[in-house]
């Protein structure tokens, strides 16, 4: 195995040297290899300035980007609470809506109730007080009243349906897409 400096023999490293002893001669010789090495000195420490250099720019680059990417996440974390928080209070405002809807329909249901009551007792009234009065005139107005009746226990058997129904969507529990 032939040992090579540079891609050059010994033997031809040999005679490089000796060329150099015969055009520089043998007391700038010295002089000559101080420069040489001065010279790749030189350049060594210019090769690690430039790669400490080049590193430094390198771990600028991927700390801004690191920042930025930090930043970017911190602000999608932001904006996903922002979106969760109007979506809770989305569903809340609906919810109390419902409670509204839901105590209006019962009130409205209890009122028609307390009406239809109202006018069955007062034509039943009236029927009694024409019940002596005659018997064609008194079957004449039970006829009504007998009709008031059946759409007050038709109101009556449709209210807790509603309310029933109004209380089955006031325990639905609707959470918001996004929560973390």
């Amino acid at each position: 195995m032939e040992n090579n400096f540079l891609g050059i023999g010994f033997g031809e490293v040999v005679l490089v040297i000796l060329i150099a002893l015969f055009f520089v001669g043998p007391g700038k010789i010295v002089n000559f290899a101080r420069a040489l090495g001065r010279l790749v000195n030189n350049v060594k420490k210019a090769s690690s300035d430039i790669t400490t250099q080049i590193t430094k720019e390198v771990d600028d680059q991927q700390k801004a980007l690191k920042d930025g990417a930090d930043s970017l996440k911190n602000e999608a974390q932001g904006q996903s609470k922002s979106v969760a928080q109007i979506a809770g209070d989305f569903f809340s405002d609906l919810r109390g809506e419902a409670k509204d809807i839901s105590a209006t329909v019962n009130q409205v249901a209890g009122e028609i109730r307390e009406q239809g009551q109202t006018v069955a007792a007062t034509t039943n009234q009236v029927a009694g007080e024409l019940k002596g009065q005659g018997q064609g005139l008194a079957a004449t107005i039970k006829y009504p009243v007998n009709e008031i009746m059946e759409q007050g226990k038709v109101v009556d058997s449709a209210a807790p349906q509603i309310s029933k129904k109004i209380d089955t969507a006031r325990t639905i529990d609707i959470k918001p897409a996004v929560e973390k």
